[in-house]
């Protein structure tokens, strides 16, 4: 996902190691969107607070940096790269959609539990990357692999200069769909499986687009020559945190309004400035080798932690540090299997 120069030279390495952390701290923070409950937000110690308050930006953070490095893919219309970066995001689609289902279904016959409704479950998290017996988190997936596809085609038939024009208007009309309440209207009253996958499209849109916009301008570049770069970054993210400036839309899906667009792309632009090529040569080599596995984090973890809940086991913190290290050895386990397929599928 991110490029790297040669080897760990610190002159030659361009790989963005505080994006790596990013993703890293991300990964759990989708682990507790999932598996962290409390009743109030003071019955949770002052010091993970702020764990609660990045959880609901994980998703908008993955998505701005997902198209983040993909920027340079869309720039070369070229059919071929195209295909490869699809074929990428289909492949652990499919294969965890599959292994799910069929992992339920081995766990009924030996437990004689009942844990998918049928052939149906697996239908619908194939067409939609969300059904509620299987894996739900995949709707993001999905939503990715529909913004690739409407990026790519974008860039493929119109000019550069152009495209990006595009983009910017398609991100206003998601941002007006979203606060008419159009967004809301056309999905609200859909099936589970279909609302949160396409309600959210015009949510994840903007997303996409400051992403390529950071990336095609060179944003954390220029930022990270600035004398003062980082430290306006951080008092930005600071007030963002502290006086939410924007009003959500009354009716969304989870992630939408200018609120969460404007600190979430702060949070990225903080973490890709931060000069972490100055650690030691080996705490980055862990920075990197450690990020490689946080979508196998991501797909995995929602198994891991419907394997807690049925045991009662969930909602406390120190649980869900334990499903994401589970999550993190296994995807570690299933990288080491000598095919390629099992590669792409935590990679």
């Amino acid at each position: 996902m991110y490029a790297s120069g040669g080897g760990y030279s610190r002159k030659e390495d361009s790989y963005n190691y505080g994006a790596a952390v990013l993703k890293i701290i991300m990964s759990f923070e989708v682990v507790l969107c999932h598996y962290w409950l409390f009743e109030n937000i003071s019955d949770i110690p002052v010091y993970l607070r702020i764990f609660d308050r990045l959880r609901l930006l994980a998703v908008p953070t993955f998505m701005i940096m997902s198209f983040y490095f993909i920027t340079d893919s869309a720039l070369t219309k070229d059919i071929g790269v195209y295909n490869a970066r699809i074929g990428r995001l289909l492949s652990p689609y499919i294969g965890w959609a599959v292994i799910y289902y069929l992992g339920y279904l081995m766990l009924e016959l030996i437990f004689d539990i009942e844990l998918v409704g049928g052939i149906r479950d697996l239908i619908c998290q194939l067409l939609f990357g969300n059904s509620i017996h299987l894996i739900p988190p995949l709707w993001f997936q999905a939503d990715l692999i529909l913004l690739t596809g409407i990026v790519f085609i974008i860039f493929y038939f119109i000019p550069t200069n152009k495209a990006f024009n595009v983009l910017a208007a398609i991100a206003f009309l998601s941002l007006w769909m979203q606060y008419s309440g159009i967004n809301y209207s056309l999905f609200g009253e859909w099936a589970y499986e279909v609302r949160y996958t396409y309600g959210r499209v015009a949510e994840m849109m903007p997303y996409a687009c400051v992403g390529m916009a950071f990336s095609y301008n060179k944003i954390e570049q220029k930022i990270s020559i600035s004398r003062f770069g980082t430290i306006a970054c951080a008092c930005m993210l600071i007030f963002l945190f502290r006086f939410p400036v924007f009003y959500m839309p009354e009716l969304n899906f989870g992630y939408g309004g200018l609120y969460f667009i404007c600190i979430a792309s702060v949070l990225v632009l903080f973490f890709m400035v931060i000069p972490l090529n100055t650690l030691p040569i080996k705490v980055l080599g862990m920075i990197k080798w450690f990020a490689r596995y946080t979508p196998g984090i991501f797909y995995i973890h929602y198994g891991i932690g419907n394997l807690f809940r049925r045991r009662g086991q969930t909602g406390d913190f120190i649980q869900c540090v334990i499903i994401w290290i589970i999550s993190f050895v296994i995807a570690f386990l299933i990288s080491k299997i000598p095919l390629k397929i099992c590669k792409g599928l935590v990679k």
